[in-house]
Formats: C-alpha cells, structure tokens, sequence
C-alpha cells in the first residue's frame, strides 16, 4: 500500500537543495575553482572561483557562474571543478561578490537573507 504524506512546499525546497548534484556529489551554492581548461577562452577561466547552481546530466556538465559576476554562467565537466571545502575572505568585497554568487545560485535575494 501506498502511504501519501503532506509536506510544506519550505520542506520540499530544503531537501532538493541538499541534493547531491553529479559525480563530484556537490550541492548547489558549493565554491569551486576551475582548473585544466585548455582553449584559450578556457585557459582565461582557469582558477577563477564558480559558485554551482546545478546539474544538467544529458550534458555531463555542471552550471556555474562566476563568483566575480553571477551573471556570467558556463558549463563545466566534472574535471574542470576543483572543490574548495573552506575559504577565508579576503576582502568586504570579495564576501559581497560570494554572497550575491549564493543568492542568485539559490533563487534570489530572500533565500538567504539570514546570512
């Protein structure tokens, strides 16, 4: 038998955003830093920091945009993503920039307006 439970639609969205997202297992808003793009456009984003704000599995590559301008979103393989488990801000601005990354990555400026 079925069993049919109510929830919150508050609920629903805290649990898709603790999704783990691709192989990597990283969860949308996580910081990383791109690395080993060879192109020359490539090689220009390399070690820049992306904020992930999804997965798209037919494409194999994770949505990023960059951290200095959550405007700009690329499509980045698995491979080109390097973690960054905890990072020390250097600057006001720096801590701006990554928190408009973590509002625009989360839907907008009320998703985390505790922080």
């Amino acid at each position: 038998s079925e069993k049919v439970v109510s929830l919150k639609p508050d609920n629903l969205r805290l649990l898709a955003e603790s999704e783990r997202l691709g192989p990597l297992s990283l969860r949308r808003g996580d910081a990383c830093e791109v690395a080993g793009l060879a192109s020359e456009a490539g090689r220009a984003l390399n070690g820049a920091v992306v904020v992930l704000r999804g997965w798209d599995a037919a494409a194999g590559r994770y949505q990023a945009c960059l951290l200095d301008d959550a405007s700009v979103v690329k499509a980045l393989r698995p491979d080109n993503l390097v973690p960054i488990q905890e990072r020390s801000l250097a600057t006001v601005e720096e801590a701006t920039g990554l928190l408009q990354s973590l509002r625009e990555a989360f839907g907008g400026a009320d998703a985390l307006r505790e922080l």
